[in-house]
C-alpha cells in the first residue's frame, strides 16, 4: 500500500529508529510525508527538464518520473517518457508499470487522474499483446483488452478502491465501463462464456450495493444502467450465445431491476440520482 502522510515525518519516526527516515516503510507498506514529497517534486521537475533538454533518456530520468507522478499524477510528459522507456521491454514492463499505477490509485490525486487510468489501460494492452505474441491488435486505443476473470476482478476492485479514496471518481467508473464492454465482447465472440457471465452478474450485485450506500454517485448509477443494457442485449438479441442456466439467471436478475429502482426512489425521493436511476431502468 501507499499513503501520503501529513506533515514532515518528524511525528512518525526518527533517524535513530528508522533507517528510511523521513519515509516509513513497514511490511511492504510505504508512507511518504507530504512536505518531503513536495520538496522532492521541485527537485525532480527541475532535473527532469534539464535531462530532457540534453536529449537523455536513461534510468535516472525514469526514477525522476516516479517521484513526479507520485506528487502530480497528471504530468503528461512524465507519462509519455515512461511509455517510451518501457516500450523497450514489452514483456516485463507491463508488470512493473501496472504495479506502480495500482499504488498511485491509493492517493487522492491519482484516483481522479484521467491520465493515470489511460496509462494503466495502455499497459494492460501491452501485456495482452506480449502474451499473444504479437505487437498489434484490432483493439481500439484506450480500450481494455480481453483479460482473464481474475484480472477483471482486480480492475473492478481497483476502481472501487479509487472511489473510496476520491468519492464519485468519474474516471474510475469510466475505466470500469470499459472493462464491462470488454467482458461483453468476450461473451459475444467466444464460446467460453459461463465464467464471464457470472462475473457480470456479480459486478451488478456489487454496483447495486455501492449505490445503496452512496446515493449521490451519479456515475455509479450510469454504470449500473450500462450493465442492465448489456444484459438486455444478451437475452434479447444474442440469446443463442447463452446456455439455459445463463438465460434463467439473467431473466431472474432483470426481473428485480424496476423494483430496486422504485425502492431507492421511495427511500430517497429528494435525490436527483435516484430519479436518474429510475428513468434509466424504465
Amino acid at each position: 500500500s501507499l499513503d501520503l502522510l501529513p506533515g514532515s515525518g518528524s511525528d512518525w519516526s526518527s533517524p535513530a529508529t528508522n533507517p528510511h527516515h523521513p519515509i516509513l516503510f513497514e511490511s511492504g507498506n510505504l508512507g511518504i510525508p507530504e512536505k518531503e514529497l513536495r520538496k522532492a517534486y521541485l527537485v525532480a521537475v527541475k532535473d527532469f527538464a534539464r535531462i530532457l533538454s540534453e536529449g537523455k533518456t536513461d534510468d535516472e530520468v525514469f526514477d525522476l518520473t516516479s517521484v513526479i507522478l507520485l506528487a502530480n499524477p497528471a504530468h503528461n510528459t512524465a507519462f509519455n517518457v515512461r511509455k517510451k522507456l518501457l516500450s523497450r521491454d514489452p514483456v516485463e514492463s507491463p508488470t512493473v508499470e501496472l504495479a506502480l499505477t495500482r499504488l498511485l490509485f491509493h492517493t487522492r490525486d491519482g484516483a481522479k487522474s484521467s491520465l493515470l487510468w489511460h496509462h494503466r489501460r495502455h499497459f494492460l494492452r501491452m501485456q495482452h499483446y506480449a502474451a499473444e505474441g504479437h505487437s498489434g491488435s484490432p483493439i481500439m486505443a484506450d480500450e481494455v483488452p480481453p483479460l482473464t476473470v481474475t484480472q477483471f476482478e482486480e480492475e473492478f476492485a481497483l476502481a472501487t478502491r479509487a472511489c473510496e479514496v476520491y468519492p464519485r471518481s468519474y474516471f474510475a467508473w469510466l475505466h470500469r465501463t470499459k472493462c464491462l464492454q470488454s467482458v461483453h465482447a468476450i461473451i459475444t465472440t467466444t464460446s467460453e462464456t459461463s465464467h464471464y457471465m457470472d462475473l457480470m452478474l456479480d459486478e451488478r450485485i456489487r454496483t447495486r450495493s455501492w449505490i445503496e450506500s452512496h446515493i449521490g454517485d451519479h456515475s455509479a448509477v450510469d454504470y449500473l444502467c450500462e450493465i442492465e443494457k448489456v444484459l438486455i442485449d444478451l437475452v434479447a438479441a444474442r440469446s443463442s450465445l447463452l446456455d439455459q442456466n445463463a438465460k434463467l439467471a439473467v431473466h431472474a436478475t432483470l426481473s428485480t431491476s424496476l423494483t430496486h429502482a422504485e425502492e431507492l426512489l421511495s427511500s430517497y425521493p429528494d435525490h436527483e440520482t435516484t430519479w436518474a436511476y429510475y428513468r434509466g431502468i424504465v
